[in-house]
């Protein structure tokens, strides 16, 4: 909870109220897919989930000052942090089974449009969203993605 979440009360306490004085800027954390699919993670995934929530309460309560507040959930993405487990991932053939139907991980310039797109003013009017760049990842469980026959999908239940 301090990393992922008490660190940022912390850090926009500081600087939001200065936003909203100016009338103008951006807040913008990165949430986790874990929030929707914990994975052995669930202390990590409650603390992405008070995280979001605490950027959409800021949303709701400072949109009307020309300062937005949203969330980015990246997928699985190569990192310095990550390489060591994205390396095991390769080799063990579990990287086909991240990011849902692309089946690999992201890379950060993946990511890194959307995040100067929500940084601009075109983004003036996006406010309290919760955007995913995960390849897929987040499509719901049910769904069974056909790799050798693209286009097509079933549910689990049929």
């Amino acid at each position: 909870m301090r990393d992922n979440y008490f660190s940022s009360v912390n850090l926009f306490s500081e600087f939001v109220p200065d936003l909203v004085r100016r009338k103008s800027g951006r807040v913008l954390a990165f949430g986790s897919n874990a929030v929707i699919y914990p994975r052995g993670k669930s202390a990590y995934a409650a603390a992405k989930a008070a995280l979001e929530t605490l950027v959409r309460g800021i949303a709701a309560e400072i949109g009307g000052a020309g300062v937005t507040a949203n969330v980015i959930r990246p997928g699985m993405t190569v990192t310095p942090m990550s390489r060591e487990y994205f390396e095991l991932t390769r080799r063990t053939g579990l990287c086909d089974r991240i990011n849902g139907p692309i089946g690999r991980w992201l890379e950060p310039d993946e990511i890194t449009p959307l995040v100067a797109f929500l940084l601009s003013d075109a983004a003036g009017a996006i406010n309290g969203a919760i955007l995913s760049v995960d390849g897929g990842d987040g499509i719901p469980q049910g769904i069974q993605i056909h790799r050798d026959r693209p286009g097509q999908s079933v549910h689990r239940d049929e």
